[in-house]
């Protein structure tokens, strides 16, 4: 039997198919290659953007350190000294060892707060970041209320309640007491920093409405571990040695004259005169009565020195701030326009740099000083009399509202008083205006309650009411309190002054003439390192 034999034909599709296959795996292979290049590039760069985060989130931590040192040192440590430079290294969030180094710039500036350039470095893994900062020292204007102690001079408590509004950061050393209502406006419109546990009526806040009702930012509320402090007597101190010579920190210190009357260079003003280097001095008590013209750009200080005694004698301060000059005149009984006493170049208005004598806003009497009502004043200056321990700290009276001749926000006119106390005694019932930033009391003045270094109406000195003052009293800048003065009542009867304070942000960039500075530095600017390796903040 013959095998079947058939003939075999070829499919010529076959052949191509394989090389369809082999081409099309060869693709994929290029693909996935490329594809996987892009995969590891991409790893990499996501791990140096990781790592370049993370040096910069470390550079911002030695920023935090170096103002954290600053503060330190104020507190306590080394007062006025500058941190040496920082250096540390910690596991970050991810497990991962970064580390920081950061320094202060040996430049200055020859201003009257005091800035600070720190320079800090992060490293993470091969990542290297660079950020610069400027450090400002707070004054404590910046505050549109600070207190140590939350009871008034005659020792009620005080409560913070809804219906008033602080639109500036508020201090307190505590305790607190806040009473609110929910759907009514927040009673803070800015940061608060308190020292010790709040109490709150009718209760902690809990929800969203609760805290809307206290605060207009929950987050900026703050509770801290280390209280600040008052000014110091030597801050007040400066203020004296400014307004007798010039300077106010000088060495050796002067000798102040027993003699009744006004000292300007550190000389009587009778037969004075030549280049103005210092504030006005006044040996005695004084009252005065400030008339400033915003459109003539002038300013007259009408003195009144030591009333009712035989060394009684009054005498007109004239300055013009459009010829800069400041002339003495006598007081003709119904103007300032007596004879001439002694005639100055330049004007005793703001504050010399640290270091410069010359010039300046310091008015210091070593009595009492009044204030009389309807006064007004043109110039930058601090009025202040001695508060200090072994001092006999006279008071600062004001007989109705003082106020800058131009209450614009584009004003220069900027003002500051310091007593041990500051009593507002009207002699009519009228709302009242007060501007600019009020100093009472010291450090360390108190070891347990007291009702010293206040602000307070003198008809407020009976409990439970007031028996005189009435209508608003606008405080149109900031209060520096150890205790909270009593100035009206509030509840079923209303008597005394309902108080509203109006924040003048000015007084933080720009505070009155030598007015402390707090423990407190702010981070005004952050700058980091472009691609370029240019830095900047310099």
């Amino acid at each position: 039997m013959k095998p079947d034999v058939r003939p075999t034909t070829k499919n010529p599709h076959r052949g191509m198919a394989l090389v369809t296959v082999l081409l099309m795996t060869a693709v994929f292979m290029i693909l996935i290659g490329a594809l996987m290049t892009n995969v590891v590039n991409e790893l990499k760069l996501t791990g140096l953007h990781g790592n370049s985060n993370a040096a910069q989130r470390a550079a911002y931590a030695g920023v935090e350190e170096m103002q954290y040192q600053f503060e330190l040192n104020d507190a306590g440590a080394a007062p006025g000294s500058t941190p040496a430079p920082q250096n540390n290294s910690y596991l970050n969030d991810d497990g991962q060892t970064v580390a920081y180094s950061s320094y202060v710039d040996t430049q200055h500036w020859n201003s009257v707060l005091p800035f600070y350039i720190v320079h800090s470095t992060g490293t993470a893994g091969a990542s290297t970041r660079k950020v610069d900062a400027l450090l400002e020292k707070q004054p404590f204007s910046a505050f549109n209320m600070f207190t140590i102690s939350e009871f008034t001079n005659v020792g009620g408590a005080v409560f913070y309640a809804s219906g008033e509004t602080f639109n500036g950061p508020v201090y307190s050393g505590g305790p607190m007491r806040v009473a609110y209502t929910d759907g009514k406006p927040s009673i803070f419109n800015d940061e608060v920093i308190t020292a010790s546990a709040t109490t709150w009526v009718p209760g902690a806040p809990t929800t969203g409405a609760d805290w809307l009702a206290v605060i207009s930012n929950q987050g900026n509320w703050k509770t801290v571990t280390s209280p600040l402090t008052l000014p110091t007597t030597n801050d007040n101190l400066s203020v004296e040695y400014a307004a007798l010579v010039g300077n106010p920190q000088p060495s050796p210190l002067p000798v102040i004259s027993g003699a009744p009357g006004l000292f300007i260079n550190d000389k009587a003003v009778a037969g004075g005169g030549g280049a103005l280097t210092s504030g006005l001095f006044i040996s005695g008590t004084v009252t005065v009565t400030s008339t400033g013209d915003a459109v003539a750009n002038t300013e007259t200080l009408e003195l009144q020195m030591n009333p009712g005694t035989a060394g009684a004698k009054t005498q007109c301060v004239n300055i013009n701030f459009v010829t800069q000059t400041t002339t003495v005149t006598t007081w003709t009984g119904t103007s300032c326009a007596g004879a001439l006493v002694a005639s100055y170049t330049g004007v005793p208005s703001g504050q010399q740099a640290p270091g410069t004598i010359g010039p300046n806003g310091a008015i210091f009497s070593t009595g009492a000083m009044t204030i009389n009502a309807g006064s007004s004043f043109r110039g930058q200056y601090t009025l202040a009399v001695p508060d200090g321990k072994g001092l006999p700290n006279p008071t600062i009276t004001m007989l109705g509202s003082v106020t800058y001749a131009d209450t614009s926000l584009s004003s220069t006119d900027i003002l500051a008083f310091w007593a041990n106390d500051i009593i507002l005694n009207d002699a009519v019932n009228a709302n009242i205006e007060i501007d600019g930033a009020m100093f009472t009391g010291y450090y360390g003045e108190c070891t347990a309650v007291c009702n010293d270094g206040t602000f307070y109406n003198k008809n407020c000195s009976a409990l439970p009411t007031c028996t005189g003052g009435t209508g608003v009293l606008t405080l149109r800048g900031s209060l520096i309190e150890n205790v909270r003065g009593k100035r009206g009542t509030l509840g079923s009867s209303v008597t005394g002054f309902e108080t509203n304070g109006v924040y003048d942000p000015r007084l933080a960039t720009k505070p009155p003439p030598y007015t402390p500075t707090t423990t407190d530095y702010l981070v005004l600017a952050l700058c980091t390192e472009d691609s370029t390796g240019t830095t900047c903040g310099q």
